[in-house]
């Protein structure tokens, strides 16, 4: 039946801004810091990614590895973050930087560039998805080697994120996988969260049946189980404290690494 695939959809540590190709800030770093010990430490650790993807973004990339740092620094092998530009954030054009509360001008001035559509950000979550993540899902199921668990982790943007859940239930159900642990059941409504800063989606996927494996390596594979663990899970960031810069992170600087008594 093939090993199974864990996946970690993680949104990105405390930018300086959340703009542009801002970096984490020094309480993103101590947020990443703090998610990659927590999953090598909870009670059920991950095991070791056989791929790390991140958005091409800098804050989404450098949360990216400070998770492989972790695993580096307990002795894991762990391969390279792959950036993927198909994965990084919404495009809001000449929006960007703005509150969300400012709509678009009835009138644009010359110049004006529009943010990317609905339909654009679909396109190329779907590219990802077939072009990177199921040839690895597929990978897993097809190797011969039974009860076997491996992880995969993206590393990309909350709004991108909560599209790419939708994405996959839907190719799940499409294809008549059961899909267990959804909160709100099927449809998006239940995605349309505020997700957290290092926040993970979690998810095990395998054989629910020996599957058929197609012959197309992009094709998705039938006959999966998917059990949903966790909706934007933040455990890791309990306790750390607030008393730390949302500025740049200073590299001659050691960030606080423990919260301040209440």
């Amino acid at each position: 039946m093939g090993g199974t695939t864990r996946l970690l959809l993680v949104r990105h540590g405390e930018s300086v801004d959340n703009v542009a190709d801002a970096a984490l800030s020094a309480r993103g770093v101590l947020q990443a810091r703090h998610l990659g010990a927590h999953l090598l430490e909870r009670p059920s650790p991950l095991v070791v990614p056989t791929h790390i993807f991140a958005s091409d973004l800098q804050r989404a990339y450098q949360t990216a590895e400070a998770i492989r740092e972790s695993f580096l620094a307990a002795g894991s092998d762990v391969p390279e973050v792959q950036r993927h530009g198909d994965i990084r954030e919404t495009d809001f054009g000449s929006l960007e930087g703005l509150p969300w509360a400012n709509p678009a001008p009835a009138v644009v001035p010359d110049g004006w560039v529009h943010p990317e559509t609905i339909e654009a950000i679909l396109l190329r979550i779907n590219r990802f998805l077939e072009t990177s993540l199921f040839p690895v899902v597929q990978s897993h199921l097809g190797d011969g080697v039974d009860d076997v668990e491996r992880a995969v982790v993206v590393v990309a943007h909350g709004a991108l994120i909560r599209q790419v859940v939708n994405a996959l239930v839907t190719k799940f159900t499409s294809c008549n996988c059961p899909v267990l642990g959804l909160p709100h059941g099927y449809g998006t409504a239940g995605f349309h969260i505020s997700w957290r800063n290092t926040g993970f989606f979690e998810c095990l996927i395998e054989a629910a049946t020996p599957a058929s494996l197609t012959t197309s390596p992009t094709a998705f594979p039938s006959g999966l189980k998917v059990t949903i663990q966790h909706m934007n899970c933040v455990d890791h960031l309990a306790g750390l404290t607030d008393a730390i810069s949302s500025a740049k992170l200073d590299s001659k600087q050691k960030p606080i690494e423990t919260s301040v008594p209440a």
